[in-house]
C-alpha cells in the first residue's frame, strides 16, 4: 500500500492511482473562486482540466470543492483511452454533494462519441450506474444511502473487477458495499476528451453539484482500499 501526498497531505491509496483532482490540494488548484485550470497530482502530471461555463468554480475554504451549476464542467485534456486500457479493471472514487434529487454524471466523455465510459449517480432513485459503450450497469444503493440524500457529502466509488473472463461492477457508499452486477460485454474506451461534472453530458438538464475530489485508478480497489480512502478523507466532511 502506497501513500500519495500533495502540498496538503492526502493519505489515500497510491497503488494504481492515475488521476487525482482535489479542490483542497494546492498542487491541484489554487484556493480562488475564479480558477481556470485544475491539475492532476498523480500519474501523468501533464493531465489537466479547463473550467468551462463557470467563473466561480472553486468554493471554500471550509470543505473546499468545485461547484458545478447547470451547464458547467471541467474538460480534461486526456481521453479515457489515454488514461485507461480497454477490457481492464478500474475504479473511480469521488466525494460529492447535491442540493436536490437529480441525475449526475461525475466523470464521462464527450456525448458525440458512441464509445462511452460514464460514472453516474441517480439521486432521485438511489442508483449508481457504470456505462460501458451500450451497456448501462445499475446498482440500487438504497441499503447504504437513504433516499433522497441531498445537501450531504457522500463518498461514492465505482469499481470494475475482472477475474478471468468475468467482469463485475461493484458500488460503494461511504466505505460500505452497496451492491454489484455482472457485465458480460467487452468494451472499447472513448477517444474524446474526458469531462468532470454534469452539465456537458446531460446538455444542461440537471441541477447543481459539488465535487470535492476525484480519484481514478487503473486497478480494481478492494473493499479494504475503499474503506481506507473513505477514512482518510472523511474528516474534511464531518
Amino acid at each position: 500500500m502506497g501513500i500519495k501526498r500533495g502540498s496538503i497531505t492526502t493519505p489515500i491509496i497510491a497503488d494504481g492511482l492515475i488521476l487525482n483532482i482535489d479542490a483542497a490540494n494546492r498542487a491541484s488548484t489554487l484556493p480562488e473562486s475564479n480558477i481556470t485550470t485544475v491539475f492532476n497530482t498523480a500519474g501523468d502530471l501533464t493531465t489537466s482540466g479547463s473550467i468551462n461555463n463557470e467563473y466561480d468554480m472553486w468554493e471554500g475554504p471550509t470543505t473546499a470543492s468545485f461547484a458545478f451549476d447547470t451547464g458547467d464542467y471541467i474538460g480534461l485534456n486526456k481521453s479515457m483511452s489515454e488514461l485507461l486500457t480497454s477490457d481492464s479493471p478500474f475504479s473511480l472514487s469521488a466525494w460529492i454533494k447535491f442540493p436536490q434529487a437529480y441525475n449526475f454524471v461525475i466523470l464521462g466523455n464527450e456525448d458525440s462519441e458512441s464509445n462511452v465510459l460514464e460514472f453516474s449517480h441517480y439521486s432521485d432513485s438511489n442508483f449508481m450506474t457504470l456505462s460501458l459503450n451500450s451497456t448501462n450497469s445499475t446498482v440500487n444503493i438504497g441499503s447504504v444511502q437513504p433516499n433522497p440524500s441531498i445537501n450531504k457529502w457522500w463518498n461514492l466509488v465505482w469499481v470494475l473487477e475482472i477475474v478471468g473472463s468475468t467482469k463485475t461492477y461493484k458500488a460503494y457508499v461511504n466505505g460500505q458495499f452497496g451492491g454489484s452486477n455482472s457485465i458480460s460485454t467487452s468494451y472499447t474506451l472513448p477517444t474524446s476528451d474526458s469531462i468532470i461534472g454534469d452539465g456537458k453530458i446531460f446538455s444542461g438538464t440537471t441541477g447543481d453539484l459539488n465535487i470535492a475530489n476525484l480519484q481514478l485508478y487503473n486497478i480494481a480497489l478492494n473493499s479494504n482500499y475503499v474503506l481506507h480512502n473513505y477514512n482518510a478523507l472523511k474528516s474534511r466532511f464531518e
